[in-house]
């Protein structure tokens, strides 16, 4: 079981949190980060790039660029985030 501490009251500036975790949730948070990451700038760049690709190819681009995002997004955030778990878990 993880444990995390946070410290607030001793630290010069308001609001900040100082945190303490052991190495596994450090892990799991980098694991999080790093997935979120690359997911949503893929999914930034794709959503950006679908209207431009829908309307070249003479399609409507507000029809098309919802429900394609929609499952892209759905799609690579899971595909990303099991990956990178998948990888993480090598170094246990």
């Amino acid at each position: 079981m993880s444990e995390l501490k946070v410290h607030s009251g001793s630290l010069p500036h308001r609001g900040e949190a100082l945190i303490e975790a052991d190495d596994e949730l450090m892990q799991d948070i980098e694991e999080l980060v790093t997935s979120r990451f690359i997911s949503i700038n893929i999914s930034g760049f794709i959503g950006s790039a679908t209207p431009l690709l829908s309307k070249r190819l003479g399609f409507d681009p507000a029809v098309t660029a919802g429900p394609f995002e929609t499952a892209f997004q759905d799609v690579i955030g899971t595909t990303v985030f099991l990956t990178i778990a998948t990888l993480m878990l090598q170094w246990l």
